[in-house]
């Protein structure tokens, strides 16, 4: 697998909206990971929205449309690998994504990560990529008059119809903090070039009896194939056309991990993988491994039992033991 991160310096600029003067066809620098409202304070278009009722003069952020922008350059050899995917960490929050003037994906989610394939929209040499974001008050104001919700806080710093959108709450208001709907590229984004098998994601399930009994440990892999085969397409991607908030494109990338986020891996050719637990009263205690067979859905699941469980206890009342969960 290789990776070619884009954080770094982006252009911001405001589209549409209740835009002042001073930041109209502007092009300002901006900083991915970010937001909007840190790229104004650097650029010194706005003030501390902490000092006094500054956050007022700033509701025009909220109901800007904002876009982030930046070209980069790919190799021939990256793009020799079987599968090439864009990876959003973080996106906050009504997002449309261009990659080479093609739109490819469309968000309405802070709280995860999305993954696309962009193998037929990417190119050798100088590319170009753009997100654009949907003001986040007018869009929650549009949603509330749609579909009222009772909101509590009302007239006591909070802005109302934030219950609508899937995004951080207390940038609406909150008893500690200012009313600053903001938007932008809140994690890392970066290109992976993907060979054979890579892990997408592993569960554990945990099923306890009582503190004397045994744990049953439930292990569910899922890997996808660097071709576009049956595995790896039938993590489901919704076609760009859908409109409205509820269109969501790419796929769920959760793990520890980082910007890595997924590892390569080499499945041997009777499609069986190897899943690892150990740990628990000794780094190195072996709890089990097994070889599993992965599905034609690119699942693999295997389970293991812990005899003698070691139980993580709070600060000051025992130990806090830990158990490895490995493919």
């Amino acid at each position: 697998m290789e990776q070619l991160l884009l954080d770094g310096e982006w252009v911001l600029e405001a589209e549409a909206g209740p835009i002042p003067e001073g930041v109209r066809a502007r092009r300002l620098p901006a900083a991915v990971p970010g937001c909007v409202h840190t790229d104004l304070l650097r650029a010194g278009l706005v003030s501390d929205p902490y000092w006094r009722d500054a956050e007022k003069e700033q509701f025009w952020v909220g109901r800007a449309t904002w876009r982030y922008r930046r070209e980069f350059d790919i190799e021939s050899e990256f793009l020799q690998r079987d599968r090439v995917e864009l990876v959003l960490d973080g996106v906050d929050t009504l997002a449309t994504v261009s990659l080479n003037e093609s739109e490819i994906l469309r968000t309405n989610n802070q709280f995860r990560s999305y993954r696309v394939d962009v193998r037929p929209y990417v190119k050798e040499g100088r590319n170009r990529i753009c997100v654009r974001f949907a003001p986040p008050i007018t869009s929650a104001e549009e949603a509330d008059r749609k579909q009222p919700l009772y909101s509590t806080g009302l007239g006591h710093h909070r802005l109302p119809g934030a219950q609508h959108l899937r995004k951080s709450q207390c940038n609406f208001g909150w008893d500690w903090g200012p009313m600053c709907p903001t938007s932008g590229i809140w994690r890392s984004v970066y290109l992976q070039a993907i060979d054979g098998w890579c892990v997408r994601d592993l569960h554990v399930r945990q099923y306890h009896g009582t503190m004397d009994e045994p744990v049953r440990l439930e292990l569910v892999a899922e890997l996808a194939r660097g071709s576009h085969s049956a595995a790896a397409s039938s993590l489901s991607e919704v076609p760009p056309s859908r409109e409205g908030p509820e269109a969501l494109d790419g796929q769920t990338e959760s793990g520890p991990q980082g910007p890595a986020g997924s590892e390569s891996s080499s499945v041997p050719a009777d499609g069986r993988i190897e899943l690892v637990v150990q740990g628990g009263h000794s780094t190195e205690q072996l709890i089990g491994s097994q070889q599993v067979a992965v599905e034609d859905n690119g699942t693999a699941k295997a389970w293991f039992t812990v005899e003698a469980p070691a139980y993580w206890w709070p600060n000051g009342m025992g130990d806090q033991p830990l158990y490895r969960a490995v493919v």
